[in-house]
């Protein structure tokens, strides 16, 4: 079984009263393109979010094809806290671990973080040695049992986590999804981001 897990739990203090996992992208809220582009790799999908957003964000999913269950983040302690109760969920041995604002990911995404090695964690980096901890693949119960850890040691950085494991880094430069990696943290990227899609479809 392959599980995936979308992080959405995140107040999104950069896009204002608007929540980012909800924002339309091309009409379509950014975690359902992410769903989208993942679902035809996972065989369960869990979704980490705050109790008031879990009924939109179903409706924003509500034509997903793989068994979708939510784990609700009642105690806000920011993504760790969201990947924790996520991993806790998760019934497969590894856990593919999304934030909600990467629309462009798909299946090839996800076959790069495949694990070569005996790793517990499969992450993408950056040129300049940056990692995206919310865009990678963990052993569940390993990966688990270490955000517990440090959440109980008032340690809430994902990057935390990573250093904490044996992990398994994937150049993004070598790997040539750079474009599908792109993450919306902003109002003003996500009209980017826009009209660079609605420019794609035209051409």
């Amino acid at each position: 079984m392959t599980a995936g897990l979308i992080v959405a739990g995140g107040r999104s203090s950069r896009f204002g009263e608007t929540d980012k996992a909800l924002a339309k992208l091309a009409g379509r809220p950014l975690i359902a393109h992410v769903v989208s582009g993942l679902e035809g790799s996972l065989d369960q999908l869990l979704v980490s979010c705050r109790r008031e957003q879990r009924e939109a964000i179903e409706l924003a999913l509500s034509e997903v094809s793989v068994p979708l269950s939510f784990v609700l983040d009642e105690r806000e302690l920011g993504p760790l806290g969201g990947v924790c109760d996520g991993l806790k969920a998760s019934d497969s041995e590894w856990t593919l671990v999304v934030g909600c604002d990467f629309p462009f990911v798909d299946g090839r995404v996800a076959a790069a973080l495949s694990p070569a090695n005996a790793v517990n964690a499969v992450i993408f980096q950056y040129p300049d040695g940056t990692i995206q901890p919310l865009c990678g693949r963990y052993r569940t119960d390993p990966a688990c049992a270490v955000s517990q850890r440090l959440l109980s040691a008032g340690e809430y950085r994902v990057q935390q986590l990573v250093s904490s494991l044996s992990t398994q880094f994937v150049p993004v430069g070598d790997s040539g999804l750079a474009p599908r990696l792109e993450n919306i943290n902003t109002p003003t990227a996500l009209a980017d981001a826009e009209t660079r899609l609605l420019e794609s479809e035209r051409s």
